[in-house]
């Protein structure tokens, strides 16, 4: 195996492996800067998220849910059954095809997205805020939209 020459950069310092290296950071800060908020309101990240998916809506077929949602595709199905046993969401069979099935809030889901919403949204704000200003935030929030509109799986 040949030395790289002295004008190729190492791999860590190539924008593509910044980028990576970056988004896995920041995602990892942001949500430990989430973690203790999200504990003193009784629920965590995902649970969060399932409500804000689901929140006003008649609800979701499960792998458009998993396609809102910031977990894995595999872990909606757990995540959901979690929101079952706690009253806050229920699964049914679509009434176009047996084969899909619909995750909804139930009216107790529903009022928790509807407390819970406003105080995340704004911790949220007021933690980025202190961070960037609105200009570049945009700029992130459609670079990071168009990265991840790409590596998704097209139907």
């Amino acid at each position: 195996m040949s030395k790289p020459s002295l004008t190729e950069r190492p791999a860590r310092h190539r924008p593509q492996v910044r980028v990576l290296r970056a988004v896995m950071r920041a995602n990892a800060a942001l949500r430990e800067a989430h973690k203790d908020f999200m504990q003193k309101l009784g629920t965590n990240i995902v649970e969060f998220d399932f409500l804000a998916a689901l929140g006003n809506t008649e609800g979701l077929r499960m792998k458009d849910l998993a396609n809102a949602m910031i977990t894995t595709p595999s872990n909606v199905t757990r995540v959901c059954t979690t929101m079952e046993k706690k009253g806050l969401a229920l699964r049914e069979r679509s009434s176009e095809s047996d084969r899909e099935v619909i995750a909804r809030l139930t009216p107790k889901g529903q009022k928790r997205f509807e407390d819970l919403f406003p105080k995340v949204a704004s911790f949220t704000t007021e933690t980025m805020d202190t961070l960037m200003g609105e200009n570049e935030l945009t700029s992130l929030a459609e670079a990071l939209e168009e990265l991840l509109r790409e590596l998704r799986p097209r139907d």
